[in-house]
């Protein structure tokens, strides 16, 4: 990461926050695009952006799974995962 030099800016952080995103995702699109690891999500998530509402997804359909079987932390030995899950209620 580059060393940035210091100074302020007189302006609220709310202005700041677009091009903060902005800078960062593209950052971050740039290590995801390069990366060596991860290929095969790779290809079915180009782009990080449209991570955010996939993810959304896979949690609120977690959430429901986990409602409607009542799979909690207590019922469920260590880390609770999709695998988990199926193997509990086999």
């Amino acid at each position: 990461m580059k060393e940035c030099p210091k100074f302020e800016i007189p302006a609220p952080k709310s202005y700041l926050k677009k091009p903060l995103k902005t800078a960062s995702l593209q950052t971050w699109q740039t290590d995801w695009d390069g990366g060596e690891t991860g290929k095969l999500i790779h290809n079915i998530v180009t782009n990080v952006e449209s991570r955010f509402p996939a993810m959304l997804v896979l949690w609120l359909g977690r959430e429901f799974y986990k409602v409607k079987h009542g799979v909690t932390a207590a019922t469920v030995p260590g880390p609770l995962t999709l695998a988990t899950n199926l193997a509990t209620n086999r």
